[in-house]
């Protein structure tokens, strides 16, 4: 838990008229950049508006900043960490123990469809504060339990809802 300053809080409050969680019908791109391709694995990250739910890469924020009048944003930064030999090495037992006994993809004694991952991803988020072009935006790490409760809870139900690139995936299959 981070506790933040007066200063930033206000300017957090300041920005929160017209915040609302996303519904169940509402597209939340948080996978990927209107822009470009950048994703939360990114360097960069991925920054989230919190009134618009699209997501923009780092260096499209001003932009929308300027295009939006937004000042609250929701920034997803994953960063892949390799996994320790002895890690790996008990994965590919499991694997050799589950070797396909018939001709079959993604069921019980068939072949497996999941790729083998040699790294794990550390997720971080937290709420940043854009001020305008030339100054330096405001971070406040999660979990904070100072933020208010309304942005809180849009957090909460962005990180949680289906992304608008998967759900497009879902409803396709239909």
């Amino acid at each position: 838990m981070s506790v933040v300053s007066d200063d930033v809080l206000d300017k957090v409050r300041a920005g929160m008229r017209g915040l609302q969680p996303p519904g169940h019908y509402d597209k939340v791109y948080k996978d990927e950049c209107m822009y470009s391709f950048d994703t939360p694995e990114s360097p960069g990250g991925l920054y989230i508006n919190l009134k618009s739910y699209q997501g923009f890469g780092e260096e499209f924020v001003e932009l929308d900043h300027q295009k939006s009048g937004n000042t609250l944003y929701l920034h997803l930064l994953w960063k892949r960490v390799p996994l320790s030999e002895e890690d790996k090495a008990a994965i590919a037992a499991a694997s050799e123990a589950d070797k396909p006994t018939k001709l079959a993809l993604g069921t019980d004694g068939g072949f497996s469809t999941d790729t083998q991952k040699d790294y794990t991803l550390d997720k971080t988020a937290s709420v940043v504060v854009v001020q305008g072009a030339g100054q330096p935006r405001l971070t406040v790490p999660l979990p904070c339990a100072d933020l208010p409760e309304l942005v809180l809870n849009v957090i909460t139900a962005i990180q949680v809802c289906i992304g608008a690139f998967h759900m497009i995936d879902i409803t396709a299959d239909m």
